[in-house]
């Protein structure tokens, strides 16, 4: 449930971010959710991080310079699309970071979608935890430079979340 995703996207943010500030990045309507209070808790205990939550209201108030880890919470693509909307360089460092956290099944299609949004800017540090259809929780991400394609944006899963832990180290 949402504690399992809660704990995943955690691991994730130690394991790429290695910053002091994580930058929770949410819709309005989400901020009661749990699962958003229950990863801003356990990423300022457990990895002793600084939290700061952004409506999508406020994005212009945080320095640059802190959104080296970037958490946008979403539950459809529709959701992803507004955060997205709303990206630009004055805003966010395109080399740094960003995990996107979907706290609803997100078909394949969608996650591409995403990816293929994200490559339009050139953000390449990007990966995408959801259920997938069976529900196990997925990490996603993408690797636009391959050997016979470019600008390939379709979603690798290259990690599975069970039991409190990753599959692959």
């Amino acid at each position: 449930g949402k504690m399992e995703l809660s704990r995943a996207a955690i691991t994730i943010m130690d394991k790429i971010c290695n910053e002091p500030t994580i930058n929770f990045i949410y819709l309005n309507h989400h901020k009661g959710m749990t699962a958003l209070e229950g990863m801003a808790k356990i990423a300022s205990l457990e990895l002793l991080a600084t939290v700061q939550w952004e409506s999508t209201n406020h994005l212009n108030y945080t320095p640059i310079a802190s959104k080296s880890c970037n958490v946008f919470t979403i539950t459809s693509l529709n959701d992803f699309k507004r955060i997205y909307s709303l990206i630009n360089p004055q805003l966010f460092n395109y080399h740094k970071h960003f995990l996107i956290v979907s706290i609803n099944y997100l078909p394949p299609a969608h996650i591409e979608q995403i990816f293929n949004l994200m490559w339009q800017k050139f953000i390449l540090n990007a990966n995408l935890i959801a259920y997938d259809s069976q529900d196990r929780l997925a990490v996603s991400t993408f690797f636009p430079f391959k050997a016979h394609a470019c600008n390939d944006t379709r979603p690798v899963i290259v990690n599975y979340f069970e039991n409190g832990e990753f599959i692959h180290d």
